[in-house]
């Protein structure tokens, strides 16, 4: 544990990716200059980082009481197991009083709990903040409520200023950022980029593209054009057909292409109203006609056969299979019992 922010937010420092907006920004001086904060951190052989956290060492809640709170962890591609046991460290040492619950969003700004997992949820925890407009800002998920004249940010949002943006100072405070370009400007649209939400450039939306069933703008790297309908979809959520083996918008269009190879490519049962892949599932009866009194050929499944000819729904006589017989001689209609001469 120590002060050395400007490391743990160093992506040549840390090993693999660590989702964080503020990774790289130059804004960690937040940390040294406004709050009274230390880094913490866990590495691994290569003396690389795998797992960091804030820790706020002077938290002050209704009661007056002062906690020391690790804010929300970070690490190596989002590894849980590798958070808790910074979590774990910090505890053993002694250096915490309770942490940001794990897995808790940025939008959570009340998710603490003591070292012994109970819910700080009831607390209004506030820190003190030491910020001017033009002073460099650091990304705020928890104590983000700010009132500059006390100087004090808080969890409750008592402040009137809001320090949860990726902005490097309160000054721009009027502009919006860019964190898919990394630059400000006047105005953001939400974008999604391998899932994980952007706000780009409304006028800069080039390597995006809108998918109509999503509502939202996906990088045109992750969407592609629906083979049934036209229309663009998100490749992860795509339904996928074992019998077309292609990706589609949705199970509408999924099941429109499937009916129709089916019907250019299978066969056709009439007795079942299904089609069947090969030919050898389909054979073909003989279906009475009471109206016109003749036998129409029909087709049917070998499956749906071997049912109907075990319940005697079905007759067989030679190689021909018809679904009503004579009930006077047996026989299907039209046909005689030829008596051989003995």
């Amino acid at each position: 544990m120590n002060k050395d922010f400007e490391r743990i937010y160093s992506s040549d420092c840390c090993e693999g990716d660590f989702d964080s907006c503020m990774v790289d920004k130059e804004q960690h001086s937040f940390y040294e200059n406004a709050v009274n904060a230390s880094a913490a951190y866990l590495e691994n052989e290569e003396g690389k980082i795998i797992a960091r956290c804030i820790i706020f060492n002077e938290v002050k809640d209704q009661d007056g009481k002062i906690w020391r709170l690790a804010e929300r962890q970070y690490s190596s591609e989002g590894n849980e197991i590798l958070k808790r046991a910074l979590i774990d460290t910090l505890i053993k040492g002694k250096y915490i009083d309770g942490y940001k619950r794990i897995g808790a969003s940025c939008n959570e700004p009340n998710a603490f709990v003591n070292v012994d997992g109970n819910s700080l949820s009831g607390k209004r925890f506030t820190i003190d903040c030491d910020l001017g407009w033009d002073e460099t800002l650091s990304y705020q998920d928890s104590f983000k409520w700010y009132n500059m004249g006390k100087r004090i940010a808080d969890n409750y949002g008592n402040g009137e200023l809001d320090l949860g943006t990726t902005e490097d100072c309160l000054d721009n405070s009027e502009k919006e950022y860019d964190d898919y370009h990394g630059y400000y400007c006047e105005s953001t649209t939400c974008v999604y980029v391998g899932g994980r939400e952007y706000y780009c450039n409304t006028n800069d939306l080039s390597d995006f593209v809108w998918v109509e069933c999503e509502d939202e703008f996906h990088h045109k790297d992750d969407v592609e054009e629906c083979p049934e309908c036209g229309e663009y979809f998100v490749t992860s959520r795509g339904k996928y057909s074992d019998i077309t083996e292609e990706y589609y918008c949705n199970d509408d269009c999924l099941d429109n292409a499937e009916a129709k190879y089916k019907r250019e490519n299978w066969y056709y049962s009439d007795y079942d109203e299904d089609y069947y892949e090969t030919e050898d599932e389909i054979t073909s009866f003989y279906k009475w006609n009471s109206i016109i009194g003749e036998y129409e050929k029909k087709t049917i499944s070998e499956k749906t056969v071997d049912e109907l000819l075990d319940k005697e729904k079905l007759y067989r006589f030679g190689d021909e299979l018809f679904d009503t017989v004579d009930c006077f001689s047996n026989l299907p209609y039209g046909y005689q019992l030829i008596k051989m001469a003995v």
